[in-house]
């Protein structure tokens, strides 16, 4: 397996090394989507014919016509999260074992975040770990940023998967009570543009006024 790595952005986190594909689109979108998710692994456990063996990020940026790469606009996050595993019931020996432990240590830390940002309760005084693991960090601007948040949680009724259904059920409720400030850029920049202009009509007053 390839051990990748984040890097960070002026807008958003981002895979070092991933490719960045332009499209103007849906059907170009689409057919990026299916390239990606075709390198997605799946493999065979006592639980799953077809268990996903990873997590899998897709970002999309959204930015103004002929801004290539972007350097602004909107980073959309689209996450698919592969289910906690425990291996006594799925079986996972050797190399599914790795991929086990891995998917269980990024939920952790995900659900460390999580925790983290409902005691923060919207303020920006307490650390939150986004850097302990790959995944928390890529998501770092869409979890606790100035972002807008949802969650589709997907359970089974099946009696032999209650212990799963009731840990998706406590997370997806704990994740209800993050709350983020957004705010928007746009109103930001105007907020910023139309304060310099005050103060350089301001110094541009004091200049006339002593005569200088």
């Amino acid at each position: 397996a390839v051990k990748l790595s984040v890097a960070e952005g002026a807008r958003s986190t981002h895979v070092a090394g991933a490719s960045l594909v332009r499209f103007a689109s849906a059907d170009a979108a689409l057919k990026q989507i299916r390239i990606g998710a075709s390198f997605r692994a799946t493999g065979a456990t006592n639980m799953n014919d077809a268990s996903s063996r990873s997590h899998a990020v897709l970002t999309l940026f959204l930015a103004p016509p002929g801004t290539f790469p972007p350097d602004h606009g909107t980073a959309l996050f689209l996450v698919d999260l592969a289910g906690s595993e425990r291996t006594k019931r799925s079986g996972a020996t050797g190399q599914r074992f790795t991929e086990a432990a891995a998917i269980n240590t990024a939920l952790s830390a995900l659900g460390r975040v999580v925790l983290g940002l409902v005691e923060r309760d919207g303020s920006r005084a307490s650390h939150i770990a986004y850097m302990d693991n790959p995944l928390t960090h890529l998501l770092k601007t869409g979890i606790g940023g100035n972002s807008r948040t949802a969650l589709i949680a997907c359970v089974t009724g099946a009696e032999d998967s209650l212990d799963e259904t009731l840990s998706t059920l406590r997370f997806a409720t704990q994740a209800s009570h993050v709350k983020n400030q957004v705010v928007k850029l746009e109103s930001k920049a105007k907020d910023s543009a139309a304060g310099d202009a005050i103060r350089a009509k301001a110094a541009e007053l004091t200049l006339d006024a002593s005569g200088r």
